[in-house]
Parts: structure tokens; sequence; C-alpha cells
């Protein structure tokens, strides 16, 4: 009986184990998963671009100088608006400024709602910060005017442009914008990153995990049906999606700034076969295992070595950062870098 009992026990400690252990698994796979909001935008819902000319006045004597026709005329005819015709040539202030004023409108936002502005001038202007912009309408792409702005230019602490301004809240919505985010029946997903295996992943999850149905797919769309139900309850619909947890895609891109030194790459960017002669030093990548001769100054790495590897291998010989960019572009010139490399 005791034996018996003994081989009962060690078989419920190992279901136990590999419940825990499956349960493990799944965490981690879980945790590898993102959001599909993450990886995607929804077809219309978009920004979009304003802009309008306006003025700062109240600067000191460090707006536009008095030589300058096009502030001149703006402020001349900004007077004109409130009194009396005033004349170009009567305008002789330093005190003001012409300026871009520049905003990105979010999709839904309604009239009333503020949102936020840019200011930078366009004249000959040495500063901006203290001043204040005056009303400006801010026109869409069709002429149309979708906000106002206005109000006080703040300082920004060591700032090195005094020129260019924000103005958080600066703008008050006039007209709203209506975003279509559904057509012919179906709501489209727009991959950020446009890519065949990470769409066939996404289909694969919303036709095992949810009730929709995928109309079309290609690199970059994937089309839902909107089923009858949901006619009437998009915004549902939508959300659901954008929730599904999704496998992301791994990148294949090498990024490099010159200007900073900056090297980003994806872990799984490999190096073809190459040979590399910099400076006196000679790096293959080759069948062999990794193999260095420092007195011959000659460097072996192995078949395929990530692009991680290949840079840890050039740092730990001396090659500094600005090397290290010039052989990453050879190398993807000479085509042996399976990836793309993106300079800034």
């Amino acid at each position: 009986m005791g034996t018996c009992k003994t081989k009962h026990m060690l078989l419920l400690v190992a279901a136990i184990l590999l419940i825990t252990s499956f349960a493990q698994i799944s965490r981690l796979h879980a945790q590898d998963n993102v959001r599909l909001r993450e990886i995607s935008v929804v077809e219309g819902f978009r920004e979009n671009q304003l802009a309008g000319l306006g003025i700062v006045t109240g600067l000191a004597g460090k707006g536009d100088s008095q030589s300058s026709p096009l502030m001149r005329r703006f402020l001349a005819n900004m007077v004109s608006s409130f009194t009396e015709q005033v004349s170009e040539r009567d305008i002789r202030s330093k005190n003001s400024a012409v300026v871009l004023v520049t905003a990105d409108l979010p999709a839904y936002v309604q009239p009333g709602e503020r949102i936020s502005a840019r200011v930078s001038s366009i004249g000959d202007a040495k500063s901006l910060i203290g001043g204040v912009l005056l009303q400006t309408p801010l026109k869409g792409a069709d002429g149309t005017v979708y906000a106002v702005a206005q109000g006080s230019i703040p300082g920004i602490s060591g700032s090195s442009n005094d020129t260019v301004a924000s103005l958080p809240g600066g703008a008050i919505m006039e007209r709203g914008v209506n975003s279509q985010v559904s057509e012919n029946g179906t709501v489209n997903i727009l991959l950020k990153d446009p890519d065949f295996g990470t769409a066939a992943a996404v289909t694969r999850v919303i036709r095992e995990n949810s009730e929709f149905e995928v109309a079309f797919a290609d690199a970059a769309r994937i089309s839902i049906r909107i089923p009858e139900e949901y006619s009437d309850r998009i915004v549902e619909m939508v959300a659901e999606l954008e929730n599904l947890s999704v496998p992301p895609a791994f990148t294949d891109r090498v990024v490099v700034n010159p200007r900073t030194g900056v090297v980003v790459m994806g872990k799984d960017v490999r190096i073809g076969k190459v040979a590399v002669s910099y400076q006196g030093l000679k790096i293959s990548v080759m069948d062999d295992d990794i193999y260095s001769d420092k007195e011959s100054e000659s460097f072996l790495i192995g078949q395929r070595p990530t692009v991680e590897d290949f840079v840890d291998l050039l740092r730990e010989i001396g090659v500094d950062t600005m090397g290290l960019i010039e052989i990453l572009q050879a190398v993807d010139h000479a085509g042996a870098l399976y990836g793309k490399l993106e300079v800034m």
C-alpha cells in the first residue's frame, strides 16, 4: 500500500510540475505578444495638419526689422481691421513678428476642444519669447478654417532657438473632422511596418480569437467584414480588434546615425560571408569558428553571425563608432547584410 501511495504521489507531483511548466510557457508567450493597436492603425483614424500666418506682438525690439515689407503690410492690415485704414508707411514698430502657426489635428476632436500649436518666425525676428500671438485662423489642406490659435509665447529653459516655440493648448477647435473608419462594409487595419509574415499572423489571430471574418489581407492592409450585429457598433468592433494579442514582427533593420554615432539593430539581422579590410585590420566572415590573431591583425568570425556579434567584435578590436558605421555601410553595399540598413 505504501509503495502504491508513493507512486500516486510521484505521478501527482509530476502532473503538477508539467501543468506549471505549461503555464509558465504560456505566460512567456503571452509576454512576448503585443496588442494589435501597438503595431497598426485603423484606416480613417488619422491626424490632419493645419497651418496659418499670424503675428506676434510685444517683443520689445526683438521683432522683425522696420524694413520688412511683409511685417509692415501684415500689421497695417490687422490694425485697419480694428480701426480706420492705416498705411504701411505708418508702421515703424520692431516689436512684432510675422509667424507661421502649425498644428496637428487629431481624429475625432470636437469643436471647443483645445489642441497644441507651434509658432515659428518667417522674418528676421531675433526672438519670439515673451510675445503674444494674436488670433490666427488655422486652415486645413482644403482651405477650411478648423481652429483658431492665440496666446502668450512661453520661454523654454536652455533652448538655443528663440524663434520657434510651442503653445500647449493654444488653439481652440472651431470645426470637427468626420473620420470614416468603415468602408464598403469593412474595417481596414493598416500595419505600421508592412510585412507579409506579420499580416499572416494577425489574420490567423483574428480568425481564431474573434467572431470577425477577414475579407482581404496583404502585407500592409487587413480588411475585416463588419457583422450585421456590429453595423451600429463599429466602436466596439474596433476596440475588440485593437485589444487582440498578436506576435510582434522582428525587425530586420539596422539604423545608424553618423552624426551622433548611434547604432540600433534588430537582434536577428545577420551578416553573410564577407571579408573586410579596414585600416590594417582584416575581418572575415567564413564557415569556421570564431578565431583571432591579434599579432597579424586578422580576425575570423563564424558563419552568418548576427550584426550584434559583428559589432561586438569590431568594438573589441578597437574600431571606433564612425569606423563601425562605415564598415556596416560597406558590408551592406557588398550585399552581405541580410537586412535593411537605414542612415538617419
